[in-house]
């Protein structure tokens, strides 16, 4: 009897759990049936909200309506949303030419620069990756000219000329090719064309007059030459310091010339310890041919040996008496011997032939065109 007892016990309690068990379970269904309906909701609203974007994203990019204007470039819808991407880009592009320029095997690096230059994209006027493109094009240039590999640098000179056809280095770079490859009169059209687009490239008028002179064509040469002589400003008067240990204002004298080749001035000392002189010759190049000191009794004493003066670094000694200057102030100066005292003398002549140009090439070009035309 006792056992029965403890059966039917027994039963109930897991009829009882079983029961609890079931209404658990009915529970958190009934539990999840809201929660199941909102996330299937925010899937609709995630995929219905991912649509909306991508259809306002494509209505915007290739709509291409204008919006405004910078300068001489439309600004579009799809520009816009171009640039972001560019931006992202462009840290890309910048440092991978960093590691190419890096690399030290010469043939290595040449041949990775062309591979970047035809795949970096460039093809908006204003994408802000055409500056990689043209700084990988200069390192392949100065590649292709230490090589001496015209026919490449024909190839992607053209290249730059795509990007840059109002640029009168583009044009430079195709007429070296050009006149390398043996193509001359392509070569003149090419290097006439980066001169119509800016008549005192410099390095454009000396390539292309040595090869009108090559050719004979002198008075073209000379055509060529004229623009870029113009624009250098006349040579201004010559100046004359004189001093104890420094040069001051207060004694200076500057004069304009008294003749075509001459320049003349007083020398007002009454210091005995003024032993050194300067002269700050006018801008260009310039031959020094002598300094005349002329005492009171008339007597010159002549100075034509200037080996022993300091130059300053703006002025540039080509050879014996000829010099340039290279920035805006050239001076040379040196201590008088003993012999020479100031005080015995009342006037400098310095006997000085200024050129046109302070270039020594541009010069050079003009002593063969004064042999070929006399009348230059």
């Amino acid at each position: 009897m006792g056992n029965r007892k403890t059966s039917l016990l027994s039963t109930k309690s897991q009829s009882l759990n079983l029961t609890l068990q079931l209404n658990l379970a009915t529970t958190r269904t009934s539990n999840m049936k809201p929660i199941l309906s909102k996330t299937k909701n925010s899937t609709k609203l995630i995929i219905f909200l991912s649509g909306l974007f991508y259809l306002i994203f494509f209505t915007w990019y290739f709509s291409n309506f204008k919006i405004t204007t910078w300068g001489k470039i439309d600004i579009t819808s799809s520009s816009i949303v171009e640039s972001y991407f560019w931006t992202k880009r462009e840290m890309f592009w910048s440092k991978t030419l960093d590691r190419i320029k890096q690399i030290g095997h010469h043939q290595t690096k040449t041949l990775l620069l062309e591979k970047y230059t035809q795949i970096i994209p460039v093809n908006q006027p204003w994408a802000p990756l055409r500056k990689y493109k043209v700084n990988s094009l200069y390192a392949l240039f100065d590649s292709y000219y230490q090589d001496e590999d015209w026919t490449s640098l024909h190839k992607f000179s053209q290249e730059f000329i795509k990007i840059y056809p109002t640029k009168a280095n583009s044009w430079y770079h195709l007429g070296n090719s050009l006149k390398q490859l043996g193509q001359n009169q392509s070569a003149a059209k090419a290097y006439y064309q980066a001169l119509t687009i800016d008549n005192t490239h410099l390095a454009t008028i000396k390539n292309l007059s040595n090869l009108l002179l090559d050719q004979g064509q002198y008075y073209q040469a000379y055509k060529v030459l004229l623009p870029y002589l113009n624009k250098i400003p006349t040579h201004g008067s010559l100046c004359f310091y004189w001093g104890e240990k420094k040069f001051t204002l207060n004694n200076r004298f500057c004069t304009a010339k008294i003749n075509q080749k001459e320049y003349a001035m007083p020398i007002n000392t009454d210091n005995p310890n003024h032993i050194m002189v300067r002269l700050d010759p006018p801008l260009g190049s310039f031959l020094l041919k002598k300094i005349a000191l002329v005492s009171f009794d008339g007597q010159n004493t002549i100075i034509n040996n200037f080996d022993d003066w300091i130059l300053s670094k703006d002025l540039i000694r080509d050879q014996d008496n000829h010099f340039h200057n290279s920035g805006n102030d050239p001076y040379l100066y040196t201590t008088l011997p003993d012999s020479i005292k100031l005080l015995d003398y009342n006037q400098l002549i310095v006997s000085l032939e200024t050129k046109k140009s302070s270039d020594p090439q541009i010069n050079k070009l003009l002593s063969k065109l004064e042999q070929k035309i006399p009348l230059l």
